[in-house]
């Protein structure tokens, strides 16, 4: 969460934890779980600025909307991408919850999060040529909210979440781009090509300062062929 307190993990059996690391680390404070009916794997998690809603998605394309504070209260939107959903990210903007979700069909969709906790559409992402694996939002220097995307293509692609506008596009490393964290003035990638590398932001494009190579093998197997 953002101001630290809960840890929210998700594993292939279906379920996820809510911790509060702050006060009872050792603890689960929450045990939520998928919906029996879905056929697809728990692919991503993510909490709501305010920790109020729990987002978990699935391979199947289905996204899962929890209350934290009733674990029974939770609501489904189904095929919010085509070809099953790869991982999310929630922000916080213009005061509204503002959800990311990532899929197999190529694109990165923003939502709205209601009251009511329902999603509706707010922008469709197109210009990746590979699965979107992953994404981050993050506030680069001009004060600009935006969304960083990393996918099969190899590719880190900045997004304006306002306008949808593509920002800026680099082929990032030799092989698929699976993990994203963006922070400061700084940008952190890894990928199948056993490399972390670490990116500085200038004037919303990136640069290397850092790669790491990694002794262990790849343990996403062989995604790239599915792109």
């Amino acid at each position: 969460s953002r101001d630290g307190s809960l840890l929210v993990s998700g594993s292939s059996d279906q379920t996820i934890c809510i911790t509060n690391i702050l006060e009872t680390p050792s603890a689960v404070l929450r045990h939520l779980k998928l919906s029996e009916s879905d056929s697809g794997m728990l692919s991503g998690v993510c909490v709501s600025p305010d920790s109020s809603v729990v987002v978990s998605t699935a391979t199947s394309g289905t996204v899962f909307l929890h209350d934290i504070n009733n674990p029974k209260q939770k609501r489904c939107q189904y095929d919010c991408h085509e070809m099953g959903v790869n991982g999310c990210d929630m922000s916080l903007v213009d005061d509204r919850n503002l959800l990311c979700t990532v899929g197999a069909d190529y694109m990165a969709k923003l939502w709205w999060v209601e009251d009511n906790f329902s999603l509706s559409l707010h922008l469709t992402l197109c210009g990746h040529s590979g699965q979107v694996l992953c994404a981050q939002f993050h506030t680069i220097q001009d004060g600009k909210k935006t969304l960083f995307t990393g996918s099969v293509d190899k590719t880190v692609t900045i997004w304006d979440v306002e306008t949808g506008d593509k920002l800026h596009q680099s082929i990032c490393h030799t092989s698929f781009v699976y993990g994203i964290s963006a922070y400061d003035e700084k940008v952190v990638t890894c990928s199948s090509d056993k490399t972390v590398k670490q990116w500085g932001i200038c004037s919303g494009k990136v640069k290397t300062i850092n790669v790491i190579p990694l002794a262990t093998k790849d343990r996403l197997g062989d995604w790239s062929s599915r792109s």
